[in-house]
């Protein structure tokens, strides 16, 4: 087993981890951590990728890391937009006392 075998199998073991999490988890902030563990996952693959590119200087690998990490941004931000509108639609004027 060479060195981009078993690169690519930390990151699916990795990516599995990630996945995992995301599924089992109920606390948006371990949920965050499995998205970033999948993400990073896909980072190590296409820096793997990117030794048998024709140029080896890795700018494709770093592009790629760059727009996964602003995937990244954009489901957190998704995620604590819709966590604050819910907190938002909360009637605080409400005492609960509807019979």
């Amino acid at each position: 087993m060479n060195i981009c075998e078993g690169t690519l199998i930390l990151s699916g073991f990795l990516f599995c981890i990630g996945l995992m999490g995301l599924v089992m988890q109920r606390s948006i902030v371990k949920i965050i951590i499995s998205i970033e563990i999948m993400i990073f996952a896909g980072i190590v693959n296409f820096t793997v990728a990117a030794v048998d590119f024709p140029i080896r200087s890795g700018h494709f690998a770093t592009l790629i890391a760059v727009m996964l990490g602003g995937l990244a941004l954009s489901i957190i931000f998704t995620l604590y937009n819709s966590q604050m509108m819910d907190d938002r639609n909360v009637n605080l004027l409400d005492r609960g006392d509807d019979v």
